[in-house]
This record gives structure tokens, sequence and C-alpha cells, in this order.
């Protein structure tokens, strides 16, 4: 549940996004029929049902600055977040994700419950009430209308009178009934045959337009959403790009010269009324005004203004739609965001998961991994702190004389079986079965947290005996490619030099979550460093 609660946050981000865009649109579609407004609410629809898009380079969402999206997700707030020893979200606006960053509260290692965790789960607790007091609303106005439309006396086909309405309505979602309030077309005060024709064919072309299952559609979104007031604010302006292309739709049919009749019968609903499942929509006078204006400066379009909007309109839709392709952000680029266990952080050899990181203390885990070893964790670039797992095999990859098991500032490859492990989210974290082998690949490491998404990480001197402050490390790996019989090399990352400590015999550089674990994993096995040298630089 947990999951599904930061997936629906971060649908609820991209949409936000979305429908700010779409106001914005608006703007320029003013003298345009509201159809053409009320098509591009699709795109904002799109986002709050479905997790998951497409990529494109011509994504109007490519303005901001979004994190990449991965596997047709875009994740602000990381699915494991709750895992982070410093929990960190992404955000379109920077100063808002600084701010957000530094409320997170950080893990605190001699508790068993990552503090993130507690807030997750408090979070979820208030979502999930929101939803159940938002379905009950519905539900309970509902049957009050439901009640209330017992006594309608049909007149023909569809439509109903009914007593204690203020205005006319659609309701039903199989069998869609038109209701018209009876006080206003019964009697010696009612309205004119003409002013129920045009009410009546208002209706009817909700109905034909099923705008009655989508505005049921939208209510159900708004109880998924309630917490994020753009989802409030889309399905008020929806509603309002809805009712004037109807009007318009209904001048298209009668003609120019029914425009002040229709405007008319508009003001004796100025009062209010309610949609399907009873929820608000305000109609109170200022809206009625807004209405009775557009349907009175409305003009018929030429054919082919009407064509080139309409294909603006669905590119805007298709672009707002797509993620941002090849997406960056900014200080946060080649950051592994939102990336679940085991999503690019570990690497699998086709019958193993694979995860590589530095041991930030151990308490006497023997070399033998067995149950009765002491209590070691690791950090994972990523991933957070996790505790390590008793495993079949615990041995270094290069022989180490009195090896006693993984100390800390050792670097460790912890192996599973593929598709078998999962992180259980607790903190430490902890694996989910025993590994299958614990290899000790290098010693003498250190990784710290530093700005999100960057780790301080420490390279052996090694590496590049005659590195000073202000150089530049190039860190490269080699392949083997034994089909081609040549060596290939692959670019990893360029990183200033920090800082060189020459009694410990360490490089200080800082690096990305994926670049400290492209290192991890091809220490001793291909990792070459290149020193740039400041004047080299300039």
């Amino acid at each position: 549940m947990e999951q599904i609660f930061i997936r629906i946050l971060n649908m609820s981000l991209t949409a936000g996004i979305v429908i700010l865009m779409v106001i914005f649109l608006r703007l320029f579609l003013r003298r345009q029929p509201k159809i053409f407004s009320y098509l591009l609410w699709t795109a904002a629809l799109f986002r709050l049902l479905c997790p998951v898009s497409f990529s494109s380079g011509l994504s109007l969402l490519g303005v901001w600055r979004m994190p990449p999206a991965q596997q047709g997700r875009m994740d602000y707030i990381p699915q494991n977040i709750g895992l982070m020893e410093q929990p960190e979200v992404v955000l379109p606006v920077s100063a808002a994700e600084t701010s957000v960053n530094a409320l997170l509260p950080p893990a605190i290692p001699e508790t068993s419950v990552n503090p993130m965790q507690i807030l997750l789960f408090a979070g979820m607790g208030i979502w999930m009430s929101g939803i159940i007091i938002m379905t009950i609303y519905g539900a309970v106005t509902y049957m009050k209308l439901h009640q209330k439309l017992k006594s309608a006396v049909k007149e023909k086909d569809n439509i109903y009178y009914a007593s204690g309405i203020a205005a006319p309505f659609v309701c039903g979602l199989f069998r869609p009934r038109i209701y018209l309030p009876e006080q206003m077309f019964c009697g010696p005060a009612a309205l004119g045959e003409q002013a129920k024709q045009y009410i009546l064919l208002h209706e009817q072309i909700h109905i034909r337009r099923r705008d009655y299952l989508w505005r049921v559609v939208s209510f159900l979104i708004l109880c998924i959403h309630w917490f994020n007031p753009l989802v409030w604010l889309a399905f008020i302006l929806s509603g309002r790009d809805m009712e004037m292309s109807c009007d318009e739709a209904v001048i298209r049919k009668m003609g120019d010269g029914v425009k002040k009749e229709y405007a008319a019968s508009l003001l004796t609903f100025a009062s209010g009324r309610r949609i399907v499942l009873g929820i608000p929509l305000a109609f109170g006078e200022g809206e009625t005004g807004g209405r009775i204006k557009n349907v009175l400066r409305y003009k018929k379009p030429a054919q082919t203004a009407v064509f080139i909007v309409l294909f603006v309109c669905l590119s805007a839709v298709i672009a707002l739609a797509a993620n941002p392709k090849g997406q960056k952000t900014g200080q946060n680029a080649g950051q592994d965001v939102g990336q679940g266990a085991g999503e690019n952080i570990s690497v699998s050899d086709g019958a193993m998961d694979i995860y590589y990181g530095i041991v930030s203390y151990a308490d006497g885990l023997e070399a033998s991994g067995t149950e009765e070893a002491g209590r070691a964790v690791i950090r994972i670039p990523g991933i957070g702190d996790m505790e390590i797992p008793a495993a079949g095999e615990v041995y270094p990859y290069i022989e180490i004389e009195d090896f006693q098991g993984p100390e800390a500032g050792d670097l460790v490859e912890l192996s599973f079986p593929k598709g078998e492990m999962f992180i259980q989210e607790t903190y430490p974290a902890t694996f989910s079965i025993p590994a299958e082998s614990i290899v000790v690949m290098g010693q003498g490491f250190l990784l710290e947290r530093a700005e999100p998404g960057k780790y301080l990480f420490t390279v052996p001197r090694g590496f590049a005996q005659e590195a000073q402050e202000g150089d530049i490390l190039e860190i490269y790996r080699y392949y083997d490619d034994v089909m081609e019989n040549e060596t290939e090399k692959e670019f990893v990352a360029a990183v200033p030099v920090l800082s060189v400590d020459a009694g410990n015999d360490d490089i200080w550089v800082e690096m990305s979550a994926d670049e400290v674990s492209a290192f991890l994993s091809g220490f001793g096995r291909g990792i070459v460093c290149e020193l740039v040298k400041q004047d080299e630089t300039g």
C-alpha cells in the first residue's frame, strides 16, 4: 500500500504540472470555441489515471526541471525513499526541492524504523481517510438525490419533472434521464416552450457526448487526488468548459438569432445546481455571467480555423501526455531518481542479482556467514543502509591474511538468486533472504552522503599517484569484446579532486549514485582512472 501511495503522489505531481500548463494554454483559446479548452483537459485526466507514459523529445514537460523517466514513470519521490539514509525528492522548482528536502527526516541508525517510514505511514493514513470521507459524502448525497427523484413525473422518453430541484440536470449512468424543475416548467409561472427547447437541447448534448460519465470519472479521480488543490481547480474549470461548450453547441444548432433568448434562460438558473453524485459545481451569479458573456460573443468559426485549432490542441494533448525524452534534473543529473530495489542499482549476470556497497560499520561478522554472525551495515548507493545478511560463503576476492569477514571500509559484493530477493523496509533495511555469497572486493573505502543525489567517495590513490586538489579524475571502464577480439572503453565520470589524504592514501571526489555504483561494480575488473592536471585544464 505504501508503494501505491508514493505512486499516487508522483502521478499527482505530474498531473499538477500538466494542469498548470493547460490553464496557461487556455488563455490563448479565450476567443475559440470552448470545446477545444475542454479537449485539453484529457491530458490531465490521462496523467491522473495512468502511472506510465511514453517518452518524446516534443514533450511540453521538457520545459520544466523534471526527473528522468524510468520505465515510463517520472518519480519525484523515490519508491525506496523509506530506505534512504537521507531522504530526498526531485521537484520541478529548485527552491521547493531544497525546502522539502531540508524538512525530510534523516534515518537514525540506532532505531529499528526509519523516521521517513513513520511519515509515509501517517501520510498514507490521512490519504485513505480523505478517500473514505469523499466516497461517503458522494454516496450519501447521491442517495438523498435519488430519494428526492422518486416522485419525479415522466413527461416523455427520458424527460422527467421533479420538485425540490433548482435547475435541470442529467442523472443516471446506464439510462441517463433529464430532470427539469417542476416549479419552472409547470403552472402559470412556467418558462416558455422556446426556453424549454433550449434547456432540453443543452442536456441532450451532454448525454450524446457522455459528459455525465466523464464527470463521474472526474469525481472518482478527485476522491483519489483530493489532497491536490490543482486537481480541485481542474475539476471546476473543466466543468465550466464543458458547460460553455454545450451552450455553444446549442447556438450552432439553433442559430445566432437565439443568443438573447438563450442567455435569458440561463439567468433563470443562476441559483445553482448539482451534477451526478451531488457534487457542487459553482454556478452562482458570477459563473452565470461568464456563460452569458460567452454565449453573446460566440461566433461560429470558419471550417479552416477549426481544423487548425483542433490540430494544435490534439498536438498539445499528446505533448502533455508524453514524458520528456532523456531529461536530466540539473544538479541531480545522473541521479538514480525513483529507482526501486534492484533497478539499475543491482547488476545481473543472468543467474544472480548483485549489489555493491561500502561497509559503514561492522560488529564481528564472521567469515562463515552463519546465523551466529554479528551485525554489519553496508551503504549501497541509491538505496541506503542495508544490514548485511547471512550468506552461504563469505570470502575475499584477493587473498587476505587472517580474513575474519567484512570490516568497516570494505567494498562488498552481495549475490542473490535472480528475482527471489526483495528489500524489507526497516532501518537499517534488510534483505528478505540470505545471500548466496559475500565477497570483499577491496578495503579502506569511505562513502558519505553529500548534497541530494551525491556522495563523497574515496578513490584509492594508487589509481592516480600524482593527484592534487583541483585536478580532474576521468574514470573509464574497459571491456574485453571476445567476438571482436578487442577491448572497449566506456566513460563513467569526470570528477574534480576535492582533496588528497596522503596519510590514508585516499583521493576524495564527489559522485552521483550511478557513478559510484559503476565504479564499485568494476573495481578490480576494468576500472581505470586517468588524471587531467589542473594546469592542463587551464
